[in-house]
């Protein structure tokens, strides 16, 4: 039984007029005729008692018109039940959420929504996989990161700006780098830089390879496999590391003696963080994209003042 055929039934033998339905539901009077007789071919008796002047219910019309306003109750309910499972389905989030910003607004954003009735919030890591290839098959609904604006590009993807940490470079005090200030990057142009080999922190050289490009400098690369947070462990010789300023160990890594934390002059020598996300969720997750960016807001005033 065709459920708009059944919709039609029933406002028919609520009006008991083909013209006056037919006008009413904005479709042709033989259209209506056709799907009438289509219900009472499959029912097998005639749903109506009709002539030139008159339409009214036939007694297999009347126990009809009884079962359908029923299954259309029991079809509008199931629609509503379906449409608020897909409202309140897990949130599943993935990405950079290693680094201390963001593992701060995860936890502010814990709290704020605390009280607060939402879908459960599911914090993931997908081993070795592309941020964008899980959004496309949908196994994650928010991811955040760092992609290419060509790659955003050709999906329809929102991006949502999220956290802008500087670049800072680590060297060894022994480094003739070390002697500098700060760092433009010209500096970079006869120097060795570390890229690690690893899923993380492919998001942040993606931000150093868009830099180092609008800058037309092509330094020498020694990639290191491992993942970022054992760079510590990693000889750190002659090249030079680049860090995002708000890393908790620059502090201490300075301290000891053996390693210079230098900051980086150029504007756009910048960390990108966004929250990306399909742009068909974006209503879905509009209060949990508003909440990241309260949260972001707590985290960097903090920041200012500490």
């Amino acid at each position: 039984m065709d459920i708009e055929n059944c919709k039609e039934f029933i406002e028919l033998a609520r009006c008991l007029s083909f013209t006056e339905t037919a006008n009413k539901l904005n479709v042709s009077q033989p259209v209506l005729s056709k799907h009438v007789a289509a219900m009472e071919q499959e029912l097998g008796a005639p749903l109506f008692l009709r002539d030139r002047r008159s339409c009214e219910l036939s007694e297999a019309g009347r126990i009809f018109y009884g079962a359908a306003t029923q299954i259309l109750a029991e079809y509008s309910y199931a629609i509503d039940k379906i449409a608020s499972l897909a409202r309140e389905r897990p949130i599943r989030i993935d990405g950079i959420l290693y680094d201390p910003s963001v593992e701060s607004i995860i936890a502010l954003v814990t709290a704020l929504l605390d009280q607060t009735p939402h879908p459960q919030l599911v914090y993931d890591h997908h081993e070795n996989a592309s941020m964008l290839a899980l959004l496309d098959s949908e196994q994650v609904d928010l991811v955040i990161g760092h992609e290419r604006e060509e790659d955003i590009a050709t999906r329809d993807l929102m991006v949502v700006p999220l956290l802008r940490s500087r670049f800072c470079a680590v060297v060894t005090t022994e480094s003739p780098f070390a002697k500098l200030s700060t760092v433009k990057a010209e500096d970079l142009k006869d120097q060795v830089l570390l890229k690690f080999i690893d899923p993380y922190a492919a998001h942040g050289w993606r931000s150093i390879e868009e830099y180092l490009i609008r800058h037309d400098v092509k330094p020498r690369l020694r990639s290191v496999m491992g993942r970022l947070a054992s760079h510590q462990a990693t000889p750190v010789d002659n090249a030079v590391f680049i860090q995002p300023s708000n890393t908790r160990n620059l502090k201490f890594l300075s301290d000891t003696g053996r390693y210079a934390v230098i900051p980086f002059e150029d504007e756009d020598a910048i960390f990108e963080l966004d929250c990306i996300l399909r742009r068909e969720d974006e209503e879905r997750l509009r209060f949990l994209v508003d909440t990241f960016i309260e949260s972001r807001d707590i985290v960097v005033r903090h920041g200012e003042r500490g």
